[in-house]
């Protein structure tokens, strides 16, 4: 696959990832404020769009960080699995911390973060377990067809 193929598909797949993650994010909000736990869940307009933003940007940083993007065509589904269960504790863990530091009131919830975590990991390993088949589909999108001369002995240029 040639360089700027990559970078492209690798783009896109950063791009699936803060979509997965605003996703897993808004589905397990919603899922708190539904559920009848404890004391009342709600984030106010604001600081929800701020933590959304941010996880969004975080995730991008942490599947870059961890070269998730350069092997999802290549690696096997357990090394997928352990990648993408690394990215989405250490989020959930920045997600804790920033937070604390914007000291958001109410604090986020540990159900809800339990829920983001676990709605995270699941959407984003179904998709990294599927990238292969997306990526055939990507490399013929990319670029228009392209013929290729071989010249050698008849046998040999069979064979390639």
């Amino acid at each position: 696959m040639f360089a700027h193929h990559r970078r492209k598909i690798q783009l896109l797949f950063a791009l699936a990832d803060a979509i997965l993650t605003v996703l897993a994010f808004e589905a397990a909000y919603v899922t708190r404020v539904r559920l009848a736990i404890g004391t009342l869940f709600f984030l106010r307009p604001e600081p929800h769009i701020l933590i959304l933003c941010f996880c969004a940007v975080l995730w991008i940083a942490l599947g870059s960080w961890q070269r998730v993007y350069e092997h999802l065509d290549s690696a096997g589904p357990k090394y997928l699995f352990w990648h993408t269960l690394r990215q989405a504790f250490i989020g959930v863990l920045m997600v804790i911390i920033f937070q604390y530091l914007m000291r958001l009131d109410p604090p986020l919830s540990r159900s809800f973060l339990l829920l983001f975590f676990g709605f995270n990991l699941v959407l984003l390993t179904v998709f990294r377990w599927n990238a292969p088949h997306l990526i055939g589909a990507f490399q013929r999108g990319f670029g228009s067809p392209y013929h290729i001369v071989i010249v050698g002995d008849a046998p040999k240029a069979d064979a390639l």
